[in-house]
Order: structure tokens, then sequence, then C-alpha cells
């Protein structure tokens, strides 16, 4: 359903402004080596990086790529 997927962008798009307000109030903390808002600004990092999916691993094809491996020319 659209709606349903829009209601999704736009949660999404308001935890990404509400860690990126958090990241911006402990960066210059952070920055100075205080060790909690380094490890706080990390896991805001880690939070950020599931909610956009950068987390998943990248998807690898099938096969060796070479001419002479059979998924190649299966996936043509």
């Amino acid at each position: 359903d659209g709606r349903e997927a829009d209601a999704v962008e736009q949660h999404r798009a308001l935890e990404l402004q509400r860690l990126d307000a958090l990241q911006v109030g402990l960066w210059e903390r952070a920055e100075a080596g205080d060790i909690k808002a380094v490890n706080a600004v990390l896991r805001i990092i880690e939070q950020r990086s599931r909610l956009l999916g950068l987390d998943k691993p990248e998807k690898t094809p099938v096969g060796s790529g070479s001419v002479v491996d059979p998924a190649y020319w299966a996936g043509l």
C-alpha cells in the first residue's frame, strides 16, 4: 500500500532527524575525547546505518563472473 510506504518513509525521516540532533549535541565533546560521548556517537552512527540498511551485506552475484562460468551465461 502506498500510504503505508509513505508513513514508513516519514517515520524513517523523523528518526534520522532525531539521530542527527543527538549527534550534533555530542559531536564537540566526542571530538574533544570524551569517551562517553564518543561511544554515544558511535551508537548513533550504528543506529543510522541500520535504519538506512547500510549494515546489510551487499548481494554478491552467483558464479565467478567469468565467461567460462555457466552462471555467467545463465544470467544473460
